[in-house]
């Protein structure tokens, strides 16, 4: 992004890619409809998508004590 005064100028690499007014505000978004042709956009689904994450219980190993024991002396596995 480049503030060029009355305008602001986005690249890509090289490739300048939108130039527009500066935003009214900070961190304010500015969406033109022409930046996105081309674009495949999904109609039905409006504002943040939720994403469902199901943690389970961690795999544990399942030793008796004695191998504890063993390694304790100075023995091994």
């Amino acid at each position: 992004m480049r503030d060029h005064g009355p305008s602001v100028e986005i690249r890509y690499s090289a490739e300048r890619i939108a130039v527009h007014a500066p935003a009214a505000r900070r961190h304010q978004v500015v969406t033109l409809r022409h930046h996105h042709v081309g674009i495949p956009t999904d109609s039905r689904q409006s504002g943040k998508t939720l994403i469902h994450i199901a943690q389970g219980a961690p795999v544990v190993e399942h030793r008796p004590l004695a191998a504890y024991e063993a390694i304790a002396c100075g023995g091994a596995l």
